[in-house]
């Protein structure tokens, strides 16, 4: 690897939360680069006592480690996968109506 070629670091800048259940929680990470370009990741996480990051939700405070995580990196990619997505999904559940303006 060549030395003008270096590794971005990515920070965490917010964390929102999407779902609780139980020892789980499913949100959203918004992570920053040293250069300012900000990414997201979907992620599912489980609450833990030794958990690699603290998260806050609705006053509580929760050490979790993250099981899953997919990577945002555009909002182009956001919508082409939704897109795709909510195809698939209607076809599995037999959802002959509607619009994704429905789910928002």
């Amino acid at each position: 690897m060549s030395e003008e070629k270096r590794r971005i670091s990515w920070h965490d800048v917010e964390v929102h939360v999407l779902r609780r259940a139980g020892r789980w929680i499913t949100g959203v990470l918004v992570q920053e680069s040293d250069d300012g370009k900000r990414r997201a990741k979907l992620f599912k996480a489980i609450i833990k006592d030794d958990g690699s990051k603290t998260i806050t939700w609705k006053g509580q405070t929760f050490k979790v480690s993250m099981i899953q995580r997919i990577n945002i990196p555009s909002y182009d990619y956001w919508e082409k996968l939704v897109k795709r997505t909510t195809i698939i999904l209607k076809k599995v559940f037999g959802v002959k109506r509607g619009t994704l303006e429905e789910f928002t």
